[in-house]
């Protein structure tokens, strides 16, 4: 998620709809007050880092700043990566305005209304959504890739079925959140002022661009994450796996008018 005072607008980054790569095309251009809270493989490829960086991570006291201090190099060899800390550094500065998210860069449109009203109500929002049976097939080797697991789809999806009928976070495998809808709808009503299309990504994004008055390359976005392959994703499908996926995702698949 990102809110620019500077351009006045909320980007609500939905999950595998180019979310990262948007962040980075309009990175370069926030102003010093904005927040961002997005890609943290942007923040390591653009040196030196912005004004609000240093302030939600170097000045942050429960961020790398004060783990510095406390150990320098160690400290960070005993948390994890690099890019580890520094994301742990970003979002403990807004945890606690979204306690219902597990991670602050994707947190449900309630939070964020609740946490920035002002700029809720007057500046522009945004997001970008994708056929939930195509999103799905790419979350699963997204995350199959990031965990090392050899999980079919399936029983991908039979897992992330169950766990949404849950309620909570179960299974390190499954994305968090496993569906965008509460992300950019309010009691099930769209709450953006653009909603805009993975399947016309570059379009649609120079709609916005244009709109805001934005100094982007806007049919030049970056792709940061690895593609899985250029195949019809139907192919993976099974007729369990089809219904249980239009189950977790009906809201969206009839909002948006999406086939499979």
């Amino acid at each position: 998620m990102i809110i620019s005072h500077k351009y006045q607008f909320i980007f609500v980054h939905n999950r595998k709809c180019a979310g990262s790569s948007i962040a980075s095309c309009l990175y370069p251009h926030l102003g010093p007050r904005d927040i961002y809270l997005d890609s943290i493989q942007t923040i390591t490829n653009c040196f030196p880092p912005r004004k609000f960086i240093v302030r939600d991570v170097f000045l942050n006291p429960k961020g790398l700043g004060m783990l510095a201090l406390k150990g320098g190099g160690r400290a960070i060899t005993r948390k994890g990566s690099f890019e580890g800390v520094l994301r742990d550094s970003l979002y403990s500065s807004y945890k606690k305005l979204f306690p219902e998210t597990q991670s602050p860069i994707f947190p449900n449109a309630s939070e964020v209304q609740k946490a920035f009203p002002y700029e809720w109500e007057n500046y522009y929002k945004f997001c970008f959504v994708r056929n939930p049976y195509s999103k799905m097939v790419s979350d699963y080797f997204w995350r199959r890739s990031l965990k090392g697991s050899e999980v079919g789809f399936d029983e991908f999806v039979r897992r992330a079925y169950f766990e949404s009928i849950e309620g909570k976070k179960q299974d390190d495998l499954l994305p968090s959140p496993i569906t965008n809808w509460p992300l950019y709808t309010i009691e099930d009503n769209v709450v953006m002022d653009y909603v805009g299309f993975f399947e016309s990504l570059d379009l649609d994004f120079y709609f916005v661009a244009s709109k805001l008055d934005l100094p982007v390359d806007a049919m030049a976005l970056p792709e940061l994450k690895k593609r899985s392959g250029l195949f019809d994703y139907r192919d993976i499908y099974t007729e369990v796996s089809r219904e249980l996926v239009y189950s977790l995702c009906s809201k969206e698949i009839d909002e948006h008018k999406y086939s499979f």
